[in-house]
């Protein structure tokens, strides 16, 4: 229905004073092997908050508390014009276990967040706060 526009949203879940980071698989033809935060796109008609529970869930094996949006940003990959939310996210339950679409994870302050080599429009978003 809509090709041309994909929405999508990422978690950026705190415990303790660190944030959590999960490195891209060669699964993805978009960014490979880069840092990137746990979510993914919404289907048309989900619920926005089960939409990222769930893929937080699928990525990572955790269960978060999602407790606002903290940034968006919009660009163009192919031809496809993307928005992204990053939510502020308190982590809940459970024990990381990445899926097959990442192969690492670690939890990170905020500076070795912004020097990782993450995701574009997710490195940009961050570099703001």
């Amino acid at each position: 229905m809509f090709d041309n526009f994909r929405l999508i949203q990422k978690a950026l879940v705190k415990k303790e004073g660190m944030y959590l980071v999960i490195k891209r698989s060669d699964y993805t033809s978009h960014d490979p092997f880069k840092w990137d935060l746990p979510g993914g796109q919404i289907a048309f008609g989900e619920n926005l908050s089960n939409a990222l529970e769930r893929e937080v869930k699928e990525e990572t094996s955790l269960e978060v508390k999602i407790d606002k949006p903290l940034l968006t940003n919009s660009f163009m990959w192919k031809s496809i014009y993307v928005i992204g939310i990053i939510y502020n996210c308190s982590y809940v339950s459970g024990s990381v276990s990445t899926s097959h679409e990442h192969t690492e994870y670690k939890w990170v302050g905020k500076r070795d967040l912004i020097a990782l080599d993450m995701v574009e429009w997710i490195k940009e978003s961050l570099i703001s706060l």
